[in-house]
């Protein structure tokens, strides 16, 4: 994991009062992170840190625009990023008392590290689902090769699921949802055969 610098506040060197930071966060950043998917980044990071002697304030948003690969073509394309998180920072000695809301961090250091926290908002503000969005006429922007590729598997899958039945079809099915007792297997010889059964069994 790349540390940038500019991503390292130094907390104890700040006088109280409100101090804004703009960090530049480019592809080398996520480079040193396994599996983040994205391939490319052009973010700009604002922290805006109020230092107060009891609890500090510091305020983060990213902006750009970052790389990623496309759910659907396979393509890479440029997904907007918008993030705008809050967090507070106090001054303890037990570490564990903090969540993602609350950092509690030693007198003694002098830095405020926010690398993991951009990484993370950055993850977390992609969409589910990765597609290049349509353009102006609502059409989609995926390389159409590929495009086309993946209509064809879907209408296969579609095939697969074709039980030979028309849509005019009148099927009428219906079960008992009441279980059996084992003692009643015995008697099944005995119970006349429902014709609709063998109009099923001849559909096979």
């Amino acid at each position: 994991m790349k540390k940038i610098k500019e991503l390292r506040i130094p907390y104890f060197g700040l006088t109280e009062g409100v101090h804004e930071f703009k960090i530049e966060v480019r592809k080398e950043f996520f480079d040193s992170f396994v599996d983040s998917g994205i391939f490319d980044s052009d973010l700009d990071v604002t922290i805006k840190i109020d230092k107060m002697s009891g609890v500090t304030t510091a305020d983060v948003s990213i902006n750009g625009t970052v790389d990623v690969e496309c759910d659907r073509c396979l393509d890479v394309y440029s997904q907007d990023i918008q993030f705008q998180g809050s967090v507070k920072i106090k001054i303890g000695t037990n570490a564990q008392e903090g969540n993602d809301e609350l950092w509690i961090i030693s007198g003694t250091e002098d830095f405020i590290d926010f690398t993991q926290y951009v990484y993370e908002s950055t993850i977390l503000s992609l969409p589910i689902q990765r597609i290049h969005q349509d353009d102006e006429e609502g059409e989609s922007t995926c390389n159409p090769e590929m495009l086309e590729r993946y209509e064809q598997l879907v209408s296969v899958d579609d095939e697969d699921f074709d039980f030979g039945f028309d849509d005019d079809d009148d099927i009428d099915l219906e079960f008992d949802d009441e279980e059996e007792d084992d003692e009643s297997d015995d008697s099944d010889d005995d119970i006349p055969c429902d014709p609709r059964w063998d109009a099923l069994k001849r559909l096979k």
